[in-house]
């Protein structure tokens, strides 16, 4: 492991590294360099400075600059990279077609789904309806006791 220092330039100055960073290699150290460079890029645009004047210039230990890293080559580097190609009208049509076919199945799918807990739920309350009812014919009737008619028995149970 070596010590590598990052020195950071841009139109506003110089700031020297004064920790660096221990790395195997001087190309683990321009790696570290390029990947930083990226994220102050994307930082720097997201303030609307431009960052195509900054640069790191790499330094080992003994003050010897190994690499100088301007962040300018990340952009051309952007611009050699192989294009993806632009999916033709016909494919978009078809994935547009593919989606839509997609909604209306879920749609269809959504719509037997709350048809059938909505048969489920009307079954509960007749089943429950039933049940207050058999409750109420097989419990012993103590309504003289608690002071109270049969139906106000049951308003006060439902509340």
């Amino acid at each position: 492991m070596a010590l590598y220092f990052f020195h950071f330039e841009s139109d506003e100055g110089v700031f020297p590294d004064d920790m660096g960073l221990d790395l195997a290699t001087a190309e683990d150290a321009y790696l570290e360099a390029v990947r930083s460079a990226h994220g102050i890029w994307s930082e720097m645009l997201g303030n609307r400075e431009d960052p195509r004047n900054c640069r790191f210039r790499i330094v080992d230990c003994n003050g010897v600059e190994l690499y100088d890293v301007p962040f300018a080559e990340l952009l051309e580097s952007c611009r050699n990279a192989p294009r993806r190609p632009s999916p033709s009208q016909q494919d978009v049509q078809n994935k547009l077609m593919e989606t839509h076919q997609r909604v209306l199945q879920s749609k269809t799918e959504m719509r037997t789904l709350v048809r059938d807990v909505r048969a489920s739920l009307a079954e509960s309350v007749s089943l429950l309806g039933r049940l207050d009812a058999f409750s109420e014919q097989s419990a012993p009737r103590r309504d003289h006791d608690a002071g109270m008619v049969p139906t106000e028995r049951r308003r006060d149970a439902v509340r």
